[in-house]
């Protein structure tokens, strides 16, 4: 036991000291430290809320992150070593909660992808979250993953699709509905308690309850069913790579839904 806790440590420790030092080469070395490199697109508007509140359209962004760097007050370079932190304590408490092995950790921690986890947004919390939510789980410790669902809220507006996945999982790990339907209620309360933070937080700023949804809309971010020819605002880039998560999720949806109907058969034929 004490060497499985010792492993994944020991690797995010080393990783995230290379890190600090690949960062003061590649960063202080050629920029001078100028915070401004630091602060473009999400990052620029987590700042203004940070230090300003909520206004315009930065109403679209969810409060967990830049309320953690208004309270904890550090810079832009102390919020990029705070992400560091939180993504360091989440794989641990992950690689921990899953026993991951070696090969497993050192392949998690060198996936490119990860650069996103250390600049001024909110993907490290958002991991955090997720990773309590299936520590908890994996743990059966509710109140680990109970808090995870309200941070993941509080974090982006991914509950959209947090819940309806949540609820597919339980329905296809469940031998029986009772603990589906106990664990999506807490689900649910965990996600309308973090929607009401986020509504209040808003509030506080703007005067406007739930604004978020109308600048949603004013970006024409809504949910709908596909349209063709597949189009995004990030150019052709952006719709090649949509395209390519829409027809996956079709994939998916073709290989569980035979599984959906196994279980509801199974789950009629107990009763």
């Amino acid at each position: 036991m004490r060497r499985q806790f010792l492993h994944p440590v020991f690797y995010a420790l080393i990783y995230g000291l290379l890190l600090l030092l690949v960062w003061y080469f590649a960063y202080y070395r050629t920029s001078g430290g100028a915070s401004e490199n630091l602060l473009h697109y999400d990052a620029r508007h987590y700042d203004d809320i940070a230090h300003k509140g909520y206004f315009g359209v930065n109403i679209a962004f969810f409060p967990l992150f830049p309320m953690l760097w208004r309270i904890l007050h550090v810079s832009v370079e102390g919020v990029c070593v705070m992400n560091l932190l939180m993504f360091m304590s989440g794989f641990v408490l992950l690689a921990r909660a899953f026993q991951f092995s070696v090969q497993t950790i050192l392949l998690c921690l060198s996936l490119p992808l990860n650069v996103f986890f250390y600049v001024p947004y909110s993907e490290a919390v958002f991991f955090l979250s997720g990773t309590l939510i299936l520590a908890g789980l994996q743990q059966k410790n509710t109140a680990l993953w109970v808090s995870g669902f309200f941070m993941a809220t509080l974090a982006r507006p991914a509950f959209t699709v947090l819940l309806p996945a949540f609820a597919l999982a339980l329905m296809l790990s469940e031998r029986n509905w009772k603990p589906v339907l106990t664990k999506l209620a807490y689900a649910v309360a965990a996600t309308a308690a973090g929607m009401a933070a986020v509504g209040w937080v808003q509030y506080a700023d703007t005067g406007e309850w739930f604004r978020f949804f109308s600048i949603q809309s004013e970006w024409d971010n809504r949910l709908r069913f596909p349209t063709l020819p597949l189009r995004s605002w990030g150019g052709d880039f952006s719709t090649r790579m949509d395209a390519l998560a829409f027809f996956a999720s079709l994939v998916c949806g073709l290989v569980l839904l035979p599984m959906l109907m196994a279980r509801f058969r199974l789950a009629k034929a107990s009763v």
